[in-house]
């Protein structure tokens, strides 16, 4: 069966959840699994999305959604591309020099990027994560583009040297959820989106907090 789906429609889900490569849960379908579209009067969702206020870094928790308004204060200069299986996007393991995935077997790899650095906010700083898509977004770059760069230039980290290290200092608005690296006994901010602060709108902002 085959069906429109848009922002707001109902849906029930068979499948399973599996933690995905950035440590969260994640529901997959599998091969047997289905969704189906259930025709009830709900409310829609992007009429029921709250605004969060940024917080401070020295105020979070494990577990937490918000958004830090800071700044990128170092970017670690390490490998940052990773194989994914081209069907489903999860990381694959390596077995004799063959990529294994857990759902689609033997695979041919894409590649995707994971960058991590520092933030800080003036409260403290906190170890910060970039996956995939936000990790392209930072670097200004997708992930095909940053592998050729990686090439030309016989350096791994060539693409986030030239490009990421442009943020740093610069002010910005990072959404995201603050998880527990339990290897290292620490917080972590993933981050989920990254956008470059809007003066004027955070000048409005403050008019209004003060009744202006």
């Amino acid at each position: 069966e085959t069906f429109d789906l848009k922002e707001g429609d109902v849906v029930k889900v068979l499948g399973y959840s599996k933690e995905d490569n950035r440590g969260e849960p994640e529901l997959r379908l599998g091969n047997r699994g289905k969704i189906e579209k259930i025709e009830i009067d709900f409310p829609n969702i992007a009429d029921t999305v709250v605004e969060r206020k940024p917080s401070n870094i020295g105020e979070l928790r494990e577990g937490a959604t918000t958004k830090i308004r800071g700044a990128l204060v170092q970017i670690f200069e390490s490998d940052p591309f990773y194989e994914i299986c081209p069907q489903c996007g999860i990381r694959v393991r390596a077995n004799d020099d063959k990529f294994f995935c857990d759902e689609h077997q033997y695979v041919t790899p894409d590649y995707s990027m994971v960058l991590s650095g520092v933030i800080d906010d003036g409260t403290m700083s906190m170890r910060a994560v970039f996956f995939r898509d936000t990790a392209e977004k930072l670097i200004g770059m997708n992930v095909k583009q940053a592998l050729q760069i990686a090439r030309d230039k016989m350096s791994k980290s060539a693409p986030v040297t030239e490009n990421a290290a442009k943020l740093l200092g610069k002010e910005i608005i990072f959404s995201g959820r603050v998880k527990r690296n339990t290897m290292f006994d620490r917080l972590e901010f993933i981050v989920s989106d990254i956008n470059e602060v809007n003066a004027v709108e955070e000048s409005d902002k403050i008019l209004a907090s003060l009744g202006g």
